[in-house]
């Protein structure tokens, strides 16, 4: 930036051509390097922000890539996980069926026990049938035989 003339000037009036001529350098020079230290800042920042594009860029890439890599293992791990479950669904799928043929043959065998204690409480009955009728008979022959013994008795 040029120093205006009215402070050249009145800078020379003030301290002297020599002293005047020096400053009038220092603040060229001042401001020459200003300029190029705005320069150096935004070659600078474009510098960081060229760095930085590419280190967005970069996470983005390797997040992406991360995501898909998850992405990957959470396929694998629930391809794993399914087959495990249909693996159990069959394990299950076979106990049951164990289970109803278990089932089965328990019904067969209880039906067969209850076709044998039917048969049991039928004898039991008819037994115990027959011996009602013995004793019912016994019973009868002697209030017979006493009501005859009596009635001789009695005449």
């Amino acid at each position: 930036m040029p120093i205006p003339a009215q402070l050249s000037r009145k800078i020379h009036e003030t301290f002297g051509d020599e002293a005047a001529e020096a400053m009038v350098d220092w603040m060229e020079q001042a401001d020459a390097r200003r300029a190029e230290l705005r320069e150096l800042n935004e070659l600078s920042t474009a510098r960081f922000e060229s760095r930085l594009r590419e280190g967005i860029t970069t996470l983005r890439m390797e997040t992406q890539a991360d995501i898909a890599e998850l992405r990957q293992e959470m396929h694998t791990e629930f391809a794993d996980v399914r087959q495990e479950m249909h693996a159990g669904f069959a394990r299950c799928d076979t106990q049951m069926a164990e289970l109803r043929g278990a089932l089965g043959e328990f019904r067969q065998e209880m039906r067969a026990n209850l076709a044998e204690f039917d048969a049991k409480v039928a004898h039991r009955f008819a037994a115990l049938m027959k011996w009602s009728f013995v004793f019912w008979v016994g019973s009868a022959v002697t209030l017979v035989a006493a009501q005859a013994a009596l009635a001789k008795f009695w005449r």
